[in-house]
This record gives structure tokens, sequence and C-alpha cells, in this order.
């Protein structure tokens, strides 16, 4: 049985997606358990040897990062407004 990495943010639990790397990022996405249109998109920075997420440093990384996981899910988007 495979874990789910969850993370609660504001009282609110949120569950891992999907996790894609690109250059020398990997960009996470966490979806809201009772909205899955609150979504969360962060990164992992390290300091001082911890690790810990952090949400993209600029709009446009932000705005990059959104467009990866478009990119890689088209299909399963495409299908899931189709059967709206």
């Amino acid at each position: 049985m495979e874990e789910v990495k969850t993370l609660e943010i504001d009282g609110k639990e949120y569950f891992l997606v999907d996790s894609i790397s690109n250059n020398e990022k990997t960009y996470y996405y966490f979806s809201n358990e009772s909205d899955v249109s609150d979504i969360y998109v962060l990164t992992d920075k390290e300091k001082d040897g911890q690790e810990y997420f952090v949400s993209p440093s600029t709009e446009h990384e932000y705005n990059s990062a959104l467009a990866l996981f478009l990119k890689k899910h088209r299909e399963d988007i495409e299908k899931t407004t189709n059967n709206s």
C-alpha cells in the first residue's frame, strides 16, 4: 500500500496529487481534500540541513509550474471537463 503525503495549511488538509521535476527543481502539487479546486504548488528548499516546502518565488515560476502540470495531465483534464 502506498503512503499518501498530506500537508496541513491553515487548518485544512491537503494531499499530494503529483510531483514534477523540471531543471533542478521539483514542484509538488497539493489539493484540498474537501475542495479539489483549492491547490498549492510548492517546491522544496534546504536550509541548515533541513528540507521544507516553499511557494515558487515569482508569479512567473508559479505559472510555469502550473503549465508543467497542465501539459502532463492535459488528456485527463480534457476527459474530466468533457464529461461534466
